[in-house]
């Protein structure tokens, strides 16, 4: 992935401030009936735009809107579960090799530039930012699409690999966020010393607005939510196969001949006993309560969760300072609190794994009541009604007494 040039965190902390800032404006206040909010799909519609923006300069829309542009989303969760399938079919990718010599043929089978939406219509847009820039009279922007063209990258190829930063980035860092968020927000101590440190923070004026990831990595309790939720919800489960050598190899006494593929249980490593004996825990503080020679070691099996070598996801850093900013920036300005306890969302995993219906309610923290302040809205709620019935609340009624009060019944 190239890149060099591009301001990676001043464009996610817009996105993130933007969506922020529109769900405060449209999320009715608290004394409005409690609405249903599907905060599933609002940080898809954030992860495409984040990564969009990062591509093409600018984001498509999806959060603007509230809506799932090109039918992108929907196509994308349709077409996915029978590619995965027969992904793991070698016979099936000699025959697209093969069926790739025709084209009009394999057109008909695969996304092109011209559909009118799903991915298609994405490979359009990009084919024709890519046409536009190579135009001389066009200006170089600082974005993927135009460090790719700086770097001598090829038209065709640059527009393939935006394709697939945008596909492979969009989707596992909005699962990555979305299973942290639900972590966080099902364990009550968790989320209390969570927000502790956000409010500590944000008071002791230790954090920008939004923060900024170096900002974020001297929140010790932050950085373990993001680290725990990746380890416990590794946002891929492809085997992301390696081929052995043709001389074979041997992998913990068992050897193995040459040309074969092994794959990788990402969700299997990630319960290592490295982390502890209470692996299938979510537990932030494994990420603070060990030497800094253990905390190396854990760092090193979390970061397989991205691959290695050669092939490792280089979005890594991004995925995390882009978690990281969601997280907290949506809990400095919401408390966020799920509508269904028992089901609190649907998730389906096809390799990707596609969240549904994780409806939450969005509280402002600054209209949350007290206490006091819900205690004092109940006895003046006793007093209106008495008032009404035509008797005064100062004067004489139960047994020659005043006015109940709550707070005289507590």
């Amino acid at each position: 992935m190239s890149g060099r040039g591009i301001d990676w965190e001043s464009i996610v902390s817009e996105r993130v401030s933007d969506w922020v800032n529109r769900l405060d404006k449209d999320w009715p206040p608290a004394a409005k009936p409690t609405r249903v909010f599907n905060i599933a799909k609002s940080i898809e519609y954030l992860g495409i735009d984040i990564m969009t923006h990062l591509s093409f300069g600018y984001p498509l829309g999806f959060v603007e809107t509230n809506t799932d542009l090109y039918s992108y989303l929907r196509m994308f969760h349709e077409k996915i579960p029978l590619a995965t399938y027969l992904s793991i079919l070698l016979e099936i990718n000699t025959l697209k090799s093969w069926i790739a010599n025709f084209p009009w043929l394999f057109n008909k089978l695969v996304p092109t530039a011209d559909d009118a939406e799903g991915f298609g219509k994405l490979m359009g847009i990009s084919k024709d930012l890519v046409e536009q820039r190579l135009k001389p009279s066009t200006d170089p922007r600082r974005d993927m699409l135009g460090s790719f063209l700086e770097h001598g990258i090829s038209p065709t190829v640059a527009q393939r690999e935006l394709m697939t930063f945008i596909f492979a980035g969009s989707d596992t860092t909005a699962t990555a966020t979305q299973a942290t968020l639900l972590a966080i927000i099902s364990n009550p101590l968790i989320y209390q010393t969570l927000q502790k440190e956000i409010d500590q923070a944000v008071s002791g004026g230790a954090v920008s607005s939004p923060i900024r990831h170096s900002e974020a990595n001297n929140l010790p309790y932050l950085l373990g939510c993001v680290r725990e939720g990746l380890r416990m919800f590794p946002p891929t489960a492809e085997l992301s196969e390696r081929m052995t050598p043709p001389e074979g190899d041997t992998i913990q006494g068992y050897k193995i001949p040459g040309g074969v593929f092994i794959g990788l249980n990402v969700r299997g490593i990630q319960r290592h006993k490295v982390y502890g004996e209470d692996v299938d825990i979510y537990q932030p503080e494994r990420w603070l309560e060990v030497d800094s020679e253990h905390l190396v070691e854990m760092t090193k099996t979390l970061d397989l969760v991205f691959g290695y070598g050669d092939t490792k996801c280089l979005g890594y850093s991004l995925a995390q300072m882009t978690i990281s900013k969601i997280i907290f920036e949506l809990l400095r300005k919401f408390d966020v609190v799920t509508t269904n306890p028992f089901k609190p969302w649907v998730s389906k995993c096809y390799g990707l794994f596609f969240q549904s219906d994780f409806n939450v309610r969005l509280i402002r923290r600054k209209e949350r009541t007290t206490p006091e302040a819900a205690l004092d809205g109940a006895n003046k709620f006793i007093a209106a009604s008495i008032s009404q019935r035509g008797l005064s609340s100062k004067g004489t009624t139960h047994h020659g007494k005043g006015s109940p009060r709550v707070d005289s019944l507590l």
